[in-house]
C-alpha cells in the first residue's frame, strides 16, 4: 500500500484499510513527514495500528538532528547509510 499519511489514516479508521498483516513499513521524505505536527500525528497514528514485529524503514535527503530523534522512537537498533558525492 503506498499513499499519502492522511489518506491511509482515514482509510484505516473507516475499517477500508487492515494493517494487521504489515511486514515492512517505509516512510519516505521522513524528514518532511515528521516535521509537521499534523502529518507527524498521522504518521504515529498509522504506525499504532500495524504489527509490533515489523521492518521500518525511513529515507530523507537531510535529516535534521532533531527530526533523527524522532525517527528512533519508530524504530529498534536503526542504523543510517550515507551516500556522498
Amino acid at each position: 500500500m503506498v499513499g499519502t499519511p492522511g489518506r491511509i489514516k482515514h482509510l484505516v479508521q473507516k475499517n477500508e484499510l487492515n494493517l494487521s498483516n504489515l511486514k515492512i513499513f517505509v516512510l519516505d521524505e521522513c524528514d518532511k513527514m515528521l516535521e509537521e505536527t499534523d502529518m507527524r500525528g498521522d504518521v504515529q497514528a498509522i504506525f499504532k495500528t500495524t504489527p509490533h514485529q515489523k521492518q521500518v524503514m525511513m529515507f530523507s535527503a537531510t535529516l535534521p538532528p532533531e527530526v533523527k530523534n524522532v525517527c528512533r522512537k519508530f524504530m529498534k537498533n536503526p542504523f543510517e547509510i550515507f551516500i556522498d558525492n
